[in-house]
């Protein structure tokens, strides 16, 4: 749950706890340069009220919640400015615009996700993905639309990539996998039920996994490092369609293909043009545009 959320939700309190919770909302922007004395004296109550209730909040004091809260806060205020990730379009407008609206969602969501890229363990991904002989995917709900164009792209440049499409057979090949595999589970919410068995069976096989989520802290981010956030901005339920959260799972899956590929990009593209060949000799188009050379 983002920062923001657990202050507005934050309803059961002493009367100091609500003060600086209150404080926390309408000066977001400038906790940075204020310090638990100076809001200590301006709400009448002591420091150290300030300290446990950020511990309260689940941060280890005031200076780790307010740089949590900065970042949070610089993510939420970038991007999205002009169009709602929900409603990105209204009833009374044309076609036209409908179309234009949808390409300027589609663009702010691209840029959405690679800003959070620079907060996801990237690294440590590309390098378990690497190593590791073969990928199960387990995703929940429409997710699994990302994860099912990964393992078109990953098995054709000849890396094993398994999409488990059931829940209950997701968590025994959880239970029989050893260190060769590696499983990513996607979920926007990181709250799945069946999702999080999967995760804590790893954990007790002590087996690494890859999450794919949303920022702002959940159940399954709380399992593993090793995390890819995707864009935050889509709501559970009220929204006019999944855009957001599809495009930019496909998106980061994309940059973990293409990286992946890029370590040895002519033995993949070699590997991928002889199989292919194999089974589409019969392929082509009378369009000079798609033919190849």
């Amino acid at each position: 749950m983002l920062i923001r959320d657990r202050l507005n939700n934050f309803q059961k309190g002493t009367d100091a706890e609500l003060l600086i919770r209150d404080f926390f909302l309408k000066r977001k922007n400038d906790l940075v340069k204020i310090s638990t004395h100076t809001i200590a004296k301006e709400l009448y109550i002591s420091a150290s009220t300030i300290t446990r209730f950020c511990q309260k909040l689940g941060f280890l004091g005031y200076p780790d919640f307010v740089k949590q809260y900065q970042e949070e806060n610089e993510y939420l205020d970038s991007h999205f400015n002009n169009i709602d990730p929900n409603i990105p379009f209204l009833s009374e407008d044309t076609t036209a615009i409908v179309n234009n609206k949808i390409g300027t969602l589609y663009k702010e969501i691209i840029n959405d996700s690679l800003a959070l890229l620079k907060k996801s363990s990237l690294n440590t991904i590309e390098y378990l993905i690497r190593d590791c002989d073969h990928i199960y995917i387990y995703a929940a709900g429409d997710l699994i639309l990302a994860a099912e164009n990964f393992e078109n792209k990953m098995i054709k440049v000849g890396k094993t990539v398994s999409v488990e499409r059931r829940g209950d057979n997701a968590f025994f090949k959880a239970n029989y996998s050893d260190a060769n595999s590696l499983f990513i589970l996607l979920s926007y919410s990181g709250e799945t039920d069946n999702l999080l068995k999967i995760a804590h069976r790893l954990n007790d096989k002590q087996l690494p996994f890859v999450a794919v989520t949303t920022m702002g802290g959940n159940s399954l981010t709380e399992l593993t490092n090793n995390v890819i956030y995707i864009s935050t901005r889509e709501k559970l339920i009220n929204n006019l369609g999944n855009f957001s959260s599809v495009l930019s799972a496909m998106f980061v899956l994309d940059i973990l293909y293409a990286d992946f590929v890029n370590e040895n990009q002519e033995q993949a593209l070699n590997n991928k043009k002889q199989v292919s060949k194999l089974f589409e000799n019969r392929r082509s188009s009378r369009n000079p545009l798609l033919e190849d050379n």
